[in-house]
């Protein structure tokens, strides 16, 4: 018989009283249960302590009270304190379907050389929430991967590299030892994601729906950007343009949507920037555009700074001119 897997959940909770419930209790009504849920209490001044109690006595269930010092933080003292062969971040305020546990166990037992599993995720609003957008976080693929940089390269490629945490699995000795953190910024998911994936062994990337986020009006998601969260653009846009420098040569398959990704996030960097008022660090960008070695092309350079109008009547000149091409105008 095979030795299923221990899987650990890791939830920082701050300031969830109204939510964190309900979030435990899609936790513990998995039909296989987890191995342990580490709670880490990131310093609440609402009820959240209160609502915590009730579930301290519930069989695997930890909780850890500490002085307020972010989600980055919170997750990796949660990491220290785990002891399954497999990690999963989850936030506070969201919900987890009650077959994830078996689908985990029936894709991971008696597979020593995976290291990651990608799955899908899907929103839901709120009460009183009037968000524009539902997001949802649709993989669109259900394959198996000889590498962590292949599917990389692959779930880049598709659009379908989601950077939340709570949307992927990963064995915990990739995090041995301090290996890999979260930085203590806003984005802190997306400055850590390609350096994970690239890390992995084999990855399994399925489109089973096992995650629901909610979307509220005073979550992190929703929340007005600031100058906090350029930086947190800039800190990653500095990580990814190391990576490639270091790892040039593993990294060279996929370098290609890795150059993608890069000016897509420095496009983000720029809007945050111009939609604030928040001054732009130049001398930063050259730094990272030198560090990356590779100028953007003609249509990120665009995509990056021409205005939504400039844009829109470029696309109708390019539309135009492959109508012209092809004769069908």
């Amino acid at each position: 018989m095979t030795a299923p897997v221990t899987i650990s959940v890791i939830v920082p909770a701050y300031n969830v009283a109204g939510y964190v419930g309900a979030a435990l209790d899609s936790l513990l009504a998995q039909s296989v249960p987890f191995h342990e849920i580490i709670i880490i209490d990131d310093g609440s001044t609402d009820a959240t302590p209160a609502v915590l109690e009730r579930y301290r006595a519930q069989p695997g269930v930890r909780i850890e009270r500490v002085v307020n010092g972010g989600l980055g933080r919170a997750r990796n003292l949660g990491m220290t304190l785990a002891t399954g062969d497999f990690v999963y971040f989850f936030d506070s305020d969201d919900l987890l379907v009650p077959t994830f546990g078996a689908r985990m166990q029936a894709l991971l037992a008696g597979r020593p050389e995976v290291d990651i599993v990608y799955f899908s995720g899907l929103s839901f609003l709120d009460e009183g929430c009037t968000a524009n957008y539902l997001p949802a976080y649709r993989r669109g693929m259900t394959r198996e991967f000889a590498s962590g940089v292949a599917a990389t390269g692959a779930m880049l490629q598709a659009q379908v590299l989601f950077s939340s945490a709570c949307l992927y699995v990963s064995r915990r000795t990739l995090w041995a030892d301090g290996a890999l953190a979260f930085a203590p910024i806003v984005h802190e998911d997306e400055e850590l994601l390609t350096v994970l994936s690239c890390k992995a062994r084999v990855s399994l990337c399925i489109d089973d729906v096992l995650f629901d986020r909610r979307v509220r009006a005073d979550s992190i998601m929703t929340q007005a950007k600031t100058e906090r969260h350029a930086l947190g653009y800039l800190h990653t846009l500095a990580t990814l343009a190391g990576q490639c420098r270091a790892e040039r040569a593993r990294l060279a398959p996929i370098m290609p949507q890795l150059v993608r990704r890069f000016y897509a996030l420095l496009r983000g960097y720029l809007v945050i920037c111009k939609a604030n008022g928040v001054p732009v660090r130049y001398r930063a960008l050259a730094g990272h555009v030198w560090t990356l070695r590779r100028l953007p092309t003609l249509r990120q350079l665009v995509e990056m700074t021409a205005s939504p109008d400039l844009k829109a009547r470029l696309s109708r000149l390019r539309k135009s001119f492959t109508l012209t091409r092809t004769g069908q105008h």
